[in-house]
C-alpha cells in the first residue's frame, strides 16, 4: 500500500510544551544534557542497565538525569498504535527538543520506555540486548519513528544481520556487554565447587549432576522445585564469590527456540571473571575476537563428568587462567569501557 506523510501540528499534544518551555529555560546545559531512561518494571537482569547508569553518570561529561519510566501500560497501548500505523504510514512528528539527547538501554526491544519523549526529540540513541533477528524489520521502523540516531547492539552477529536486512536511516554498532566490577568480589576460599546459575543446560547437567554428587562436591543449582536461584543481586554476587567453577553456556544451545543462531558473549561470563571463578562451558563465537585468546575451559561432552572432576582434583593448574581473565575485565571490559565508545559516537553525531 501507498505510503502516506503524516504531518502532526504542534498543537498534538500540548502537556509537550512544559516539557519544551523547561529546557528553554535551562538553555546554559542544553548541549550536554542526557537522559537515561529505565522501566520501573522490577526485572533481575536489569541490574546491567544500573550499572551501565551508574558509569555514564561518573563519567560526568553529561548533565546527567535518570528517569524511571511509569505508567507503562499506558506508553505500551501509544506504542502498539504507532506499531500498528507504521504498516501503512510512514509517520513524521515535529521536533521540540533539538539538543536534548535521550538515551535507554533496553533488554530486548522495549520501545514503551521511550515513547513519548524519543518521539519529540532529535538526538536519540539505544543500547540494546536480545534483539533477535525476527525482530529486526519492525524495529527498523521504530527507530526511524523514534529519531534514534544511533543503536548500539551487544551481538556481534545481530550487528552484522541488522545492517544485511534492513533500511533505516539509524546507523547501528557493535558494543559488547560490560560490567561494573566494583560490584562483585570473590572469596579466599571458596565453598562452592560448581555453579550452575541461570539457563541451565540440562543435556550437560545431567552428565555432570551424578558423578559430583558421589564424590561429595558441593553442586549449587536451581531445583525442579525452585524459581530463583538467588533472589538478590546482592545473593548472586556472594554466590559467584564462593564459585570455583562456573557453568556459562550461550543461549543459541540452551533455548535456541528464543535467540535463534545468536550465539553472543553475555556479561554472566564477565561476571564470573571479575568474581574469579573458572568458567566451563561453551565459547560464544564472538568471544575470541573480544579476548584474543581462550578464556574458558570447553566442556568435553564425550567425557563431561570424567572433565569436571580432573579439573576440580587439579584446580591450581588453573590459577593463572584465573588471574588473567580477572585483569583482563578489569582493564578492558567494564562498562566505563563501553561507555568510552558508545560516548565517542554519541558526540560525533550531536557535535557536542
Amino acid at each position: 500500500m501507498k505510503k502516506w506523510v503524516i504531518s502532526c501540528n504542534v498543537f498534538y499534544l500540548n502537556n509537550l510544551r512544559m516539557i519544551s518551555s523547561k529546557d528553554t529555560s535551562e538553555a546554559g546545559f542544553l548541549e550536554k544534557r542526557l537522559t537515561l531512561f529505565r522501566s520501573d518494571e522490577h526485572q533481575y537482569s536489569s541490574d546491567c542497565v544500573d550499572e551501565l547508569y551508574s558509569e555514564i553518570t561518573a563519567a560526568g561529561n553529561f548533565r546527567t538525569e535518570v528517569k524511571t519510566v511509569r505508567f507503562l501500560g499506558l506508553r505500551n497501548t501509544i506504542f502498539g498504535g504507532l506499531r500498528r500505523l507504521t504498516k501503512w504510514m510512514k509517520i513524521s512528528l515535529p521536533i521540540f527538543h533539538s539538543q536534548k539527547i535521550n538515551f535507554s538501554a533496553q533488554l530486548g526491544p522495549d520501545f514503551k520506555i521511550c515513547i513519548p519523549e524519543y518521539l519529540f526529540t532529535k538526538n536519540n540513541f539505544i543500547y540494546m540486548f536480545d534483539a533477535w533477528p525476527r525482530f529486526h524489520q519492525w524495529m527498523a521502523l521504530m527507530f526511524d519513528l523514534l529519531n534514534v540516531k544511533a543503536v548500539f547492539f551487544s551481538s556481534r552477529e545481530v550487528h552484522r544481520l541488522y545492517q544485511l536486512n534492513t533500511r533505516s536511516s539509524c546507523k547501528s554498532y557493535w558494543i559488547p556487554e560490560g560490567i561494573q566490577a566494583s560490584a562483585y568480589h570473590f572469596a579466599a576460599e571458596k565453598k562452592v565447587d560448581v555453579l550452575e546459575f541461570g539457563r541451565k543446560y540440562q543435556r550437560y547437567h545431567d552428565l555432570i549432576v551424578g558423578g559430583l554428587a558421589n564424590t561429595g562436591k558441593v553442586h549449587v543449582y536451581l531445583k525442579d522445585n525452585e524459581n530463583i536461584l538467588y533472589k538478590t543481586k546482592e545473593e548472586f554476587a556472594a554466590g559467584l564469590a564462593d564459585a570455583k567453577i562456573s557453568i556459562c553456556i550461550p543461549s543459541n544451545i540452551t533455548h535456541p527456540e528464543r535467540s535463534e543462531h545468536i550465539s553472543t558473549m553475555t556479561l554472566r561470563y564477565l561476571q564470573c571473571m571479575a568474581s574469579k571463578c573458572l568458567i566451563v562451558g561453551v565459547l560464544p563465537d564472538e568471544m575470541v575476537e573480544v579476548f584474543g585468546y581462550m578464556p574458558i575451559v570447553p566442556i568435553d561432552f564425550d567425557a563431561a563428568e570424567e572433565q569436571i572432576l580432573d579439573i576440580l582434583a587439579n584446580y591450581d593448574d588453573y590459577t593463572a587462567l584465573i588471574e588473567k581473565n580477572y585483569q583482563e575485565v578489569l582493564d578492558k571490559h567494564q562498562w566505563s569501557n563501553r561507555w568510552a565508545t558508545m560516548e565517542g559516537i554519541v558526540n560525533s553525531f550531536t557535535g557536542v
